[in-house]
């Protein structure tokens, strides 16, 4: 059984001070397992994935994209492809109704492939999950997050990478601070058709955190999943 490192020395001033400082009480997600050599070091983009130092390892995660939209339909679709439970909730009937009779085509400018990932417009028949990824745009932040309160339960955590100013205080506001980390992403992804995502992901960095800054296991789990997917990320 080997870890995945996760490189915090990568973290600069500036990728921080984009996440607001607040008190979190760190609720923590399970502890998950995923094997790989212990020399393997795996390059991901300009980012090499080494052996963790970090007691943090990664399974499948349950994961709803709430808003998922052309980034949200690239980040779930690759999260799903490398063997995560993921929902995308868009009310885009069209885009659901594409996904769930063929598929998600996702096309990086090399390869096409289809991912099998579950699609809805809301939430009454859905499982609660690990994890929330809130790509609504801001100024429908409260309503998302309350329409989506039947998959958020105690143990979910919520990570918004939406753009704008105070999004993690909205969600916060509904769900309270414990539940919220944040953070913003250079992710591309553009819907050209009903059910077909074109994206990129090599290259491009994600930076997540707790709202107080603190590196709790949590975070580290998150950080783990997107990059066993190949996408990089910064802590």
């Amino acid at each position: 059984r080997w870890n995945r490192h996760i490189n915090n020395t990568r973290r600069s001033a500036s990728a921080r001070a984009s996440i607001s400082r607040s008190r979190s009480s760190g609720v923590k997600l399970g502890v998950a397992v995923v094997s790989i050599p212990a020399d393997d070091s795996r390059a991901c983009g300009d980012h090499v994935l080494q052996p963790a130092r970090w007691s943090v390892t990664v399974s499948p995660m349950r994961v709803c994209v709430v808003g998922a939209g052309s980034l949200g339909s690239a980040i779930g679709g690759t999260l799903a492809a490398h063997g995560n439970d993921v929902v995308l909730v868009t009310r885009n009937r069209d885009h659901v109704a594409a996904i769930n009779a063929s598929g998600l085509r996702m096309n990086d400018g090399e390869t096409e492939r289809v991912v099998r990932v579950g699609a809805a417009t809301g939430y009454d028949d859905l499982d609660r999950v690990e994890l929330a990824i809130v790509l609504v745009k801001s100024f429908d932040t409260r309503a998302a997050i309350e329409a989506a309160l039947p998959v958020i339960g105690p143990d979910t955590t919520v990570l918004t990478l939406q753009n704008g100013v105070g999004c993690e205080e909205t969600i916060a506001d509904v769900i309270g601070r414990d539940r919220v980390v944040a953070g913003r992403t250079f992710i591309g992804g553009r819907i050209v058709a009903p059910g077909v995502v074109e994206f990129g992901v090599e290259g491009r960095r994600t930076t997540i955190g707790e709202l107080d800054g603190s590196i709790s296991s949590r975070i580290e789990q998150i950080g783990a999943t997107f990059e066993s997917a190949g996408m990089a990320v910064d802590i």
